[in-house]
């Protein structure tokens, strides 16, 4: 609705469009990617001088808490000690019951963005956080592992590069490329249900459609082709492709083909605890890197939540049907072998060394 209004100005010579709102729960709304936006240009990120922005808000040190720091972002209610009074009362209770009064409180009366799930997987500033203008250019010849998380027929199949290195201080640090996969006469149909942006995604070449197959179901050898680009593209050493078995049977030969270990992945909290911890836990310490242009996989991470077994061990799952976590999944499962292995060893040249030694 905002872009038909925004449409229909373009040719008057005066007009205005007003957006009036408070923070909400949605961080994949049209609204919050608006947010985001002005924020960059009232740091001087990006510039727009035709778009008026006052955002009335805490500063992100503030403490909730405390009435001082109300009137920030409720002006018109904390201007009065009657207003105060009644922000005190209705803080009372969010702190004591938490939950929805809590989300309700920060949101309507502190005009703070929440995620609506209590289980939300990771936290999206530290996410943005970590957004970067690196490209695989940036990472030629260096050694990968591979991630796939392929689809049930329609929907999305998704393709995860995890790549550790070492910056000049010597801190282990980790960059991700994304790539995902969806039949082309399944777009149409996946915008509406979806609501998210493939055809753009599409356009913008961090999605490809896939068209054999009847273009009702995603053709693997996509995968394996673009999988083969990048190797002589960017000269990558793929040490392991890690892949969830559900689905796989018809495309393990085609992986056998390419010449790389293949490693099942079971998808069970137990199996995937520790990279999907692992994971947020680099995230969280600003030790993962990728590209700020794939709001493909911006958009699964601000879809998973966490799913937990009686031994409290955890994996990533999905609010509703139309909330797809498919990249996400990719790169927790190739983060299994990721975090483990060493980046400054180079395993074939380790190799090379040792059979020399010994005269073979």
């Amino acid at each position: 609705m905002y872009k038909l209004l925004e449409g229909g100005t373009g040719n008057l010579k005066e007009c205005l469009i007003s957006v009036i709102t408070t923070a909400g729960f949605d961080l994949n709304s049209p609204c919050y990617e608006l947010f985001e936006y002005c924020i960059k240009i009232l740091e001087g990120v990006t510039e727009n001088e035709t778009q008026f922005i006052y955002i009335a808000q805490l500063d992100k040190e503030d403490d909730i808490w405390d009435t001082k720091n109300w009137v920030k972002a409720n002006p018109l209610t904390c201007k009065t000690p009657e207003g105060i009074k009644r922000m005190e009362d209705i803080a009372r209770k969010a702190k004591e019951m938490g939950g929805e009064e809590l989300r309700d409180f920060m949101t309507k009366r502190l005009n703070i963005w929440v995620q609506f799930t209590d289980n939300q997987y990771m936290n999206t500033e530290k996410w943005k956080n970590c957004e970067s203008n690196k490209t695989l250019e940036d990472f030629r010849g260096h050694t990968a592992i591979t991630g796939l998380d392929l689809s049930s027929g329609g929907d999305l199949t998704s393709l995860g590069l995890v790549i550790p290195y070492y910056d000049d201080e010597g801190n282990r640090k980790y960059f991700i490329h994304s790539h995902s996969f969806i039949p082309k006469n399944r777009v149409a149909e996946h915008i509406k249900t979806d609501r998210a942006p493939y055809d753009i995604w599409i356009r913008e070449e961090i999605l490809t459609a896939t068209e054999t197959m009847g273009g009702i179901k995603t053709d693997y050898k996509y995968i394996i082709s673009y999988l083969k680009k990048l190797i002589e593209d960017y000269e990558l050493n793929i040490e392991m492709i890690c892949y969830d078995p559900h689905n796989a049977s018809a495309f393990l030969y085609d992986l056998e083909q390419l010449g790389i270990n293949t490693l099942e992945i079971t998808q069970s909290a137990r199996n995937l605890n520790d990279p999907t911890v692992d994971f947020r836990l680099e995230v969280e310490a600003g030790n993962v890197e990728y590209n700020k242009h794939n709001k493909l996989l911006t958009w699964s991470i601000v879809n998973a939540k966490t799913a937990s077994n009686s031994f409290g061990e955890i994996k990533i799952d999905k609010d509703l049907q139309r909330k797809r976590i498919d990249p996400v999944d990719s790169v927790i499962d190739a983060w299994k072998v990721a975090m483990t292995i060493d980046a400054k060893v180079d395993i074939n040249e380790v190799t090379n060394e040792f059979l020399d030694m010994m005269g073979w």
